[in-house]
């Protein structure tokens, strides 16, 4: 049920990638996982996670030491025949030539074996679990698929603005010049991106610990042999080379590495593009709905009928209290009575107006 599983999900990988099958792959001891890959990709190489092989190693076999001697077998760098020499010796020494974990598949994890595959540099599987673990940042056991789908992309957003950062800082920045081959330094900045610059200063530095021995003419090359090693970095030293040789420049480690797909996608685009338009010929249009006065809110429709002030005193529209008629004519009458009040002297009291009424109030 499994292997059948991993089929069906190794089949979406393929038709996500236009059914263009890996060339290498790297998994663990999985049983399930190797039957599948044997199935959808028979024809890619198929390597163990030298890590999971070496945490097995420790766990399956308790011998002293025997762990320090089966890694320097592992990553050993030579001939199927060196390695298979080395390997009897180190059974040999730890008497396991009877242990059936030991002797079988290293064909699928022995550096010999595996010469000449293209891996990318990779021999675990740190790659995915690193992505994993990432993810394992933003990601929870009991998120809701939305919950999940916003994360995941929040995940993704940081991912692309690290390697937007990265890119910015290839094209529109210059690395510092350390190395005493100042041209050729100085060109493969121009040309590798800054990683993978920073990688091959190392290499550089190193050219700087070989001392040739002597040149050999042979037709239209030379040779040149070193101390200990040949270093293709003091030959270009030897040469008086300023610039690195197109031949020895991989383009995806150039910053001209995603133009060939940007051209690839713009291909693709136009071809989906005519297609569509293709479809639209042969497609009934549906166009947007007519546009209708709705009912909805009126608006502004209570600043066109405001309601009207009333006047407090006689509640009639159009005036105030304070130049309400009535309440003129009113108060100008108290004033003449009050005059005539005052000429006349004699009165025991006196007539006071207050707030509108008449108060009667005795002399003091």
């Amino acid at each position: 049920m499994r292997v059948l599983a991993l089929i069906l999900g190794l089949g979406d990988f393929l038709d996500a990638m236009n059914n263009k099958k890996p060339l290498s792959v790297i998994t663990d001891r999985d049983k399930a996982m190797r039957k599948a890959i044997k199935r959808i990709f028979p024809d890619s190489c198929h390597r163990l996670c030298a890590w999971h092989i070496q945490r097995n190693a420790f766990t399956n076999v308790h011998v002293k030491d025997f762990t320090n001697h089966f890694s320097k077998c592992m990553f050993m760098e030579g001939t199927v025949e060196e390695f298979e020499c080395a390997w009897n010796d180190m059974l040999e020494m730890f008497n396991l030539h009877g242990h059936k974990w030991v002797t079988a598949k290293r064909s699928r994890w022995a550096e010999a074996y595996l010469r000449g595959h293209f891996f990318a540099g990779m021999k675990n599987t740190q790659r995915c679990e690193s992505m994993n673990a990432y993810l394992n940042r933003f990601l929870k056991t009991r998120l809701k698929l939305f919950e999940f789908v916003k994360h995941f992309d929040r995940a993704l957003s940081r991912i692309r603005h690290n390697e937007a950062k990265a890119k910015f800082e290839t094209h529109h920045s210059s690395a510092v010049l350390t190395t005493k081959l100042y041209a050729l330094e100085k060109y493969a900045g121009t040309v590798f991106t800054r990683q993978s610059f920073l990688k091959f200063r190392d290499e550089m530095k190193n050219a700087e610990l070989f001392f040739p021995v002597s040149t050999e003419n042979h037709g239209g090359y030379r040779v040149h042999t070193l101390t200990k090693f040949r270093s293709p970095d003091k030959i270009w030293k030897i040469e008086h080379l300023e610039e690195i040789p197109e031949t020895c420049i991989m383009k995806r480690w150039s910053k001209l590495a995603k133009e060939t797909i940007q051209v690839h996608h713009d291909n693709e685009s136009q071809v989906e593009e005519s297609e569509r338009e293709d479809l639209k010929a042969t497609k009934h249009h549906v166009r947007d709905p007519i546009i209708v006065k709705t009912k909805g809110n009126p608006g502004n429709l209570k600043d066109k009928f405001k309601k009207p002030r009333h006047c407090g005193k006689c509640k009639k529209v159009g005036h105030t209290v304070r130049k309400c008629p009535e309440f003129v004519n009113t108060h100008n009458a108290f004033i003449n009575i009050e005059d005539s009040i005052e000429d006349m002297g004699d009165m025991p009291s006196l007539l006071n107006h207050k707030h509108g009424r008449w108060i009667k109030t005795r002399d003091k």
